[in-house]
């Protein structure tokens, strides 16, 4: 019982932790608004209820495990939030893959500082994509200041590969092939929070994570091989 206990519990650290190249996500939830009713985007338990996963725009989300171990369902707001957030990954599928085109700044010294004239673009492919939705707390005096949500959207693949078409920095070529699979690869997150009914969304890389990306929609036929 006690192994079991340990093991459970290592995979709940793992997954909270977030995965390689990402950046740690420990999520305390806090206040929940009520869970709306299944829509038709949404997946439910056996007995029906609130849902616990919904797919958007092609996209698995999925709120994040709890400390107990379990998944809290998806409120409306929670869908909002990764509704703009997948807005702005701009992602495209073929076949059973998505690919997402990262648009990254040349970082210019200072913390965020960034040169928007020299950009990268790196191209991602992922299989079973996941957004994964964590929650920050919101205080009485958050409320009383209108803030309605607070989170973080993690976007990562259980397999992932990356690409880079347009290099600036730091190489100075693009990659000729496809670079190798990497399992369980978080690719972006982004900063979301709705005040006083607006949303406000920041889309960051999570391999360069203090930098503020951009994502282009790329076309089936301008994807290689």
């Amino acid at each position: 019982m006690a192994a079991s206990g340990s093991k459970q519990g290592l995979r709940v650290f793992r997954i909270l932790l977030g995965v390689v190249g990402s950046v740690a996500i420990i999520s305390c939830r806090g206040e929940r608004n009520p869970s709306p009713k299944a829509d038709a985007h949404s997946t439910t338990k056996s007995g029906g209820g609130p849902s616990v996963d919904a797919t958007i725009s092609g996209i698995h989300v999925a709120s994040q495990y709890g400390l107990g171990g379990e998944r809290p369902p998806l409120t409306a707001l929670d869908k909002e939030a990764a509704t703009k957030a997948i807005e702005l990954w701009c992602p495209t599928r073929v076949g059973e893959s998505l690919f997402v085109c990262e648009v990254q700044p040349q970082p210019a010294g200072g913390f965020r500082e960034v040169d928007w004239s020299k950009l990268r673009k790196t191209l991602y492919e992922m299989r079973d994509a996941v957004a994964s939705v964590g929650l920050e707390q919101i205080t009485d005096a958050d409320k009383l200041n209108g803030l309605e949500w607070k989170g973080r959207l993690q976007l990562e693949g259980k397999v992932v590969r990356a690409r880079c078409l347009m290099p600036t920095w730091p190489q100075k070529e693009p990659d000729k092939a496809w670079r190798e699979w990497q399992n369980e690869f978080a690719v972006s997150f982004a900063d979301c929070e709705r005040r006083n009914g607006a949303w406000n969304v920041e889309v960051h890389s999570a391999v360069w994570p203090t930098l503020i990306v951009k994502y282009e929609k790329i076309v089936p036929a301008d994807i290689p091989d």
